[in-house]
């Protein structure tokens, strides 16, 4: 097993807490209509195209918090027995939870759409992840928590697979979802005019289209790869690819617009995610680089863990804040773009204060 031990030996990185109160807005913000603005509108005229620009840099969020897990917990040792009652009981417990606040809010803001309410239907809400029956609607951020779950189950066998990978089977892995995810997926929209973001090998190589590649990523960065080792013209080669990778992700959907003579664009020709992973990684360097250099004072070191470890109360609840917010603050919340944007700001800070109030709190505190 190779493994950088001056990271390893750090209880706390405070970059972390950063990438996590960066992930948290972008998400947010990903469940705004802004986000889909540019995939609800007719038209290919340089404002839609702007806006594609924008929420494709938003689908970092979720790949930022699966590297931070995979960097965080694939490094450690622990036995299936403690994986079970210190991580998978501990995230059921918060499953649970999740959707009881789910349920009693729509059941008291939506009880007049519905009355299929009761234990049964609350079981299947849990074990389907199925839109609630009283609203017919769901919480977007319930099918990351079921990801989330997968991983921990997974937990001892990943552990095993990448402490004794070598380095040239992480690049191995990423020129494999490079070529499988991303360039020939793409090439066949170009090529064949087609829009379609299936492609019949790549669901046969699991570790190259979903979470775990950002789980396996995010060990590389944190265990294997010395950053301080990095020049300035490592970086100015990631940032230049990183770009490159943006703007792919962002004409991939154009383009089977235009082949297809479609009237809008689709998120999910190639999934625009695929395109991501040099730009997480990019992301993940510069931060953890640049504060390498950097002594914080304690004061905003406290002040970053405290925030950044009240991160995950707000995925739980921001669902529910955007909802109050935007009939508070605005007649039309779909009109503009605006509106999107200060819903998103004022979710983050109040999520935020919510979620170092909860932390707080006995029994529960401990669950977040």
């Amino acid at each position: 097993m190779h493994t950088l031990d001056n990271n390893t030996n750090k209880l706390h990185k405070s970059y972390y807490d950063i990438v996590r109160l960066l992930a948290i807005f972008l998400v947010i913000f990903n469940h705004t209509p802004a986000f889909h603005y540019p995939f609800q509108t007719h038209g290919n005229d340089l404002n839609v195209q702007l806006m594609l620009l924008v929420s494709v840099i938003v689908k970092m969020a979720v790949p930022l918090f699966f590297m931070i897990s995979g960097g965080l917990l694939l490094n450690k040792e622990e036995n299936i027995q403690t994986i079970f009652t210190k991580r998978i009981l501990r995230f059921i417990y918060v499953i649970i939870i999740f959707h009881l606040i789910q349920f009693s809010f729509y059941f008291v803001c939506f009880h007049s759409q519905g009355s299929d309410i009761g234990v049964a239907s609350f079981i299947e809400s849990i074990y389907t992840k199925r839109s609630y029956p009283i609203s017919r609607t769901n919480a977007l951020a319930v099918w990351f928590l079921y990801a989330y779950l997968g991983f921990l189950l997974l937990l001892p066998l990943l552990r095993v697979m990448v402490q004794n990978m070598k380095n040239e089977h992480f690049l191995y892995l990423a020129c494999l979802q490079i070529t499988f995810s991303v360039l020939i997926p793409s090439s066949y929209i170009i090529g064949m005019g087609k829009a379609s973001d299936t492609f019949a090998l790549a669901e046969y190589l699991p570790l190259c289209n979903n979470i775990f590649l950002y789980i396996i990523a995010g060990y590389y960065i944190e265990h294997r790869l010395d950053v301080n080792q990095l020049k300035r013209r490592h970086f100015c080669v990631l940032t230049a690819i990183s770009l490159l990778s943006i703007v792919a992700a962002c004409a991939a959907p154009e383009i089977a617009r235009q082949r297809t003579n479609a009237s809008i664009l689709t998120q999910y020709t190639p999934g625009i995610i695929q395109f991501l992973l040099i730009p997480c990684c990019t992301l993940m360097l510069s931060l953890k680089k640049a504060l390498n250099k950097t002594t914080l004072p304690e004061r905003w070191i406290r002040v970053l863990k405290y925030a950044g470890g009240a991160v995950f109360c707000v995925m739980i609840i921001e669902n529910i804040l955007r909802k109050l917010f935007a009939i508070l603050l605005f007649d039309n919340y779909y009109s503009t773009y605006m509106p999107s944007i200060w819903v998103t700001c004022i979710v983050w800070i109040v999520g935020i204060l919510i979620g170092c109030i909860v932390k707080k709190l006995p029994l529960i505190g401990k669950l977040f």
